[in-house]
């Protein structure tokens, strides 16, 4: 194979990983899912994992809880959305856990909730989910830069 052969090889191969990587599925899904998912079929997709989330798998969980979030495939609801999040939470699954918990700060499935939220937020960072260490550094910054009254 020369030069330019094999340039063109890598690239498609980086092309599909970012695309595999965009579609947001984690390797323990399903790979019927996880191709379901790479190609927007979504209804599809939440047809494969309500099954596997009402058996209380944490990873179907977190998936069918983002279709559900964004109203993907399925109606929009965030209640039962939220639902499914804490579900897989109760169960460690970090990014189910901050995902329920930016739910909880912006009260999307249920009223907004602060400390609830920063309790997830904590947990999550707690599991090593590094973008729930940096929203709560950010709430410690945005807490310091509050005006204090006297």
């Amino acid at each position: 194979m020369d030069r330019p052969d094999l340039r063109r090889f890598t690239l498609a191969g980086l092309l599909c990983a970012a695309l595999v990587a965009s579609a947001g599925a984690p390797a323990a899904v399903p790979s019927e899912v996880q191709r379901a998912l790479l190609e927007r079929d979504y209804g599809r997709a939440a047809s494969l994992l309500e099954p596997l989330a009402t058996a209380a798998d944490p990873d179907a969980q977190y998936e069918l809880a983002r279709l559900y979030e964004q109203g993907r495939g399925v109606p929009e609801d965030p209640v039962h959305a939220l639902r499914l999040l804490e579900a897989a939470a109760a169960r460690g699954h970090a990014p189910a856990t901050f995902l329920a918990a930016t739910m909880l700060e912006k009260g999307r499935g249920a009223d907004v909730d602060p400390a609830g939220a920063r309790r997830l937020y904590e947990r999550a960072a707690a599991a090593g989910y590094l973008p729930a260490r940096r929203r709560l550094e950010a709430s410690v910054a945005e807490m310091s830069a509050t005006p204090r009254l006297s």
